[in-house]
Order: structure tokens, then sequence, then C-alpha cells
């Protein structure tokens, strides 16, 4: 009974956090200036305000279960003082906006290097090695969003290639909450509200926090699908988080190898971050004007588009029995049948299939994105 009434007083406790809050707002501005982005670079919005928040409201939830039974399970302890530098750190890197900043590997990392190194730590109150595990953990748990989230809902954005013609790439900007349990150590908060609800294991007395932690990723994907060049990033950071998790593990015998564990982790996150821009800059754009038909760029969320199955990175080849060229083209041939329309697309396999429907008044123009070979971008 003791343990389900600290749990609940826990999850009271998860709204006070200022991280909560920071995330709302943080994803809320972000949904205001990727409007602005795209109505100046295409005319209209393609998602409105809220799809970042919509997306990343609870897809930390899950994954913050499971490694709030990992963290209790195994005993991770942490000391105010930590979880107030963590805190920090977090808040400074969501509001200075580069979001590849709100990882763990630099939030925890920094936290294990001030406690290891400060003349003012305590060591009985703070872990390294139990720090070195919380970062391990939510290491695991950002390669796990980035894979399974980031990978599959960016936006479309339009940059100039190297010959000065606009081309298309995809854009991942996310900030993630990611609740999780953990135990701090009664005595500072004793101390300072008498009426904290503790419960004891052993001799020691504890409570019980969910904390928010704030986890971001940003990536701008030229030269192949997004999905692809993400998922393979978040398979990176899942696999620096398994080394990370090994160096935790023998630093419960030598502490000082959480300080090494700290270095690695940072150092790894970096070079994977500083790879990927370095691919991304050596790569011929994927989303350009092809030599025949013409590539989707992306496809306007509940439109005709979306039901017909189409992707980004297809390439439609014909409409209605008609070869085309260009998004002129695509044009004169839809409405050559303007109640039905026949699509011949090469998928990203470079295997062709066929699309059909129906074509309603209030289906506009399908609702997909081009880049066009005249400068200009349109939804048709």
């Amino acid at each position: 009974m003791e343990w389900l009434l600290e749990i609940g007083y826990a999850m009271g406790r998860f709204f006070l956090q200022p991280a909560l809050y920071i995330f709302i707002l943080i994803n809320i501005f972000i949904g205001v200036l990727r409007v602005k982005k795209e109505r100046r670079e295409f005319s209209f919005k393609v998602h409105d305000i809220w799809y970042e928040l919509r997306m990343s409201a609870f897809a930390g939830v899950g994954i913050g279960l499971l490694l709030s039974i990992a963290t209790v399970g195994i005993g991770v302890v942490v000391s105010q003082d930590s979880l107030q530098v963590i805190a920090v750190l977090s808040a400074i890197g969501a509001l200075l906006l580069p979001f590849g900043l709100l990882s763990a590997a630099y939030s925890i990392g920094v936290a294990i290097i001030v406690t290891g190194f400060s003349l003012y730590s305590n060591s009985d109150e703070t872990s390294l090695a139990a720090l070195a595990f919380l970062m391990s953990l939510l290491l695991f748990a950002e390669g796990h969003l980035i894979a399974k989230r980031a990978a599959y809902e960016t936006t479309p954005r339009l940059q100039k290639g190297k010959r000065g013609l606009l081309v298309g790439s995809h854009e991942s900007k996310r900030i993630w909450l990611v609740p999780l349990l953990v135990l701090v150590p009664s005595e500072g908060i004793g101390k300072l509200f008498s009426w904290w609800p503790v419960f004891t294991i052993g001799a020691e007395t504890y409570s019980l926090f969910v904390i928010p932690f704030l986890l971001g990723f940003a990536r701008r994907v030229i030269g192949s699908l997004p999905n692809i060049a993400i998922t393979y990033t978040g398979h990176r950071v899942m696999g620096l988080s398994i080394l990370v998790f090994v160096l935790a593990l023998t630093s419960i015998w030598m502490p000082g190898i959480a300080i090494a564990a700290a270095g690695i982790a940072m150092l790894g996150r970096l070079m994977i971050a500083m790879q990927d821009r370095m691919h991304d800059q050596q790569q011929t754009p994927y989303f350009s004007v092809q030599k025949t038909g013409v590539m989707i760029l992306d496809i306007l969320p509940g439109s005709a588009a979306e039901e017909l199955g189409l992707r980004p990175g297809e390439v439609i080849t014909k409409v209605n029995g008609n070869y085309i060229e260009d998004v002129a083209d695509f044009h004169r041939a839809l409405r050559q049948k303007g109640a039905f329309c026949k699509l011949e697309v090469l998928d990203v396999q470079g295997e062709i299939r066929f699309a059909q429907r129906a074509l309603y008044a209030d289906d506009g123009d399908l609702g997909i994105l081009f880049v066009r070979g005249d400068n200009r971008e349109q939804a048709v």
C-alpha cells in the first residue's frame, strides 16, 4: 500500500515539473516557425501548428514506463543536485532550439562529470554508476524514438541545390518528453518539507519522483529517403546506448568508469550527428527534377493522394495513359478525364504499380507536393 501511495504522489509531482511546460511551449513554437516557413516556401501550410505537439505528446510515455520498471528494479538512486543539473542543461538545450543538444549523452554526461569532479559532491548520496545507468537507458529511449517516430514524421522543405535550382528535402525536428520514475534520497527533501511522503528500503528512506526528461532530435535529409536515413541514425544511437550500459555496469565496481562512459557517450553522440551531416552534404539531392516523370516530395494529409497510397520518393510516370515529363504535363493529363484518374507509379523499390480513383469536386488537384524545374514548388 505504501508503494502505491508513493507512486500516486510521484505522478502528482510530475505536473509540478517546469520541463513539462517547456515541452508544450517549445513544440507550439516549433509549429509556428514551421508554418511560416511552409507558407514562404510552398505558399500554404502543409501541417497545422499543433502537428509537433500532437505527434510528440505521448510518444515517450510507453518507453518511459518500460524504463521506469528498469530504473526502480535496478535501484537507480539519483540525488536532487544531479536532477537539478540535468534539468538546467535540458532547459538550456530546449530554449536554444538546436534540438541535437537535447540528448541524454550531453545532459546526464555533464551531470556525471560535474558530480565526479566536484569538491562539494557527496559520493554517498549520488552514485556515478546510477547516473551512468540512467544515461544509457535514456540514450536507448532516444534512439528508439528517432527510429520509430522521427523517421516517419518528417516535413518537406525546399532549398537551393549546387546548380542554383530548388531541390526538395525532408526535415525532422522533434522534442520528446520521457516521464521516468526514479528514486531520490529523502534526507534533503525532509529538511525542506517535513510533510513530504517517503518510504523505507532497508535502512534508507526515499521518495519517488516522475521526472519528465527532455530528449530532442533535429536533422534535414537531402540525399536519400528520410525514413531510411533517420532510422539508421536511431539504430546507431541505440547501439551507443548498449556500449554505455556495459560501461555503467562496470562502474559499479570501478566508479571512475562512469566518467569514461559520459565522455564516450558525448563523443559518440556528437560523431553520429557530424557523420549524418557530412553524409547528407556529399550526396546528390534525392528529391529533384526527373528526366521522365515527376517525383513526389510529400503528400498533403487527408488528401486524395493519401487515399491513393502515394508516398514521398515515388515517381509518377503516366497519368490517364499519358506519359508525363513535368508538372505541367501532369496537370494536362489529369484534366483529360475530369471525374477519374489512373496513375502509373514507379515506387521506391523501382517497381511499377497502378493507383486509380474517382475524383470529386472537393479533391482539388490530389494534394501532391512536387519540385518543379522552373524553381517553383507546387501542390497539385
